[in-house]
């Protein structure tokens, strides 16, 4: 079976890194206990779905006059367009995306 777990939205990130940990390891154990095994791999098997444990990521403009803690992706001007803040944020993610995938493991 395949399930998704959402964790509580945490402005300090490492406090977010733990609480991840401790699902997983707890999901694991609790597995363990009933004689089962827990996988966050993306796809162990060509023959069955994937059940890889994957992030969301939320991108919050904390410092917007005109919307507090607006979505900071959209352009305000241009639909459908990413803002300059937006594009940087992607940018970041894109050059650190080998450490990050090890957070999916």
């Amino acid at each position: 079976g395949q399930l998704e777990i959402v964790l509580k939205y945490q402005l300090d990130p490492m406090k977010l890194a733990d609480n991840v940990v401790l699902a997983r390891e707890t999901i694991r154990a609790v597995a363990r206990l009933h004689g089962m095994r827990a996988l966050f791999l993306p796809k162990i098997s060509a023959a069955q779905a994937g059940n890889g444990m994957h992030l969301h990521f939320s991108f919050r403009n904390l410092r917007s006059i005109n919307s507090p803690k607006s979505n900071a992706f959209p352009h305000e001007t241009i639909p459908d367009a990413i803002s300059s803040l937006g594009g940087s944020f992607l940018e970041g993610i894109l050059d650190h995306l080998p450490a990050l995938v090890s957070l999916t493991i």
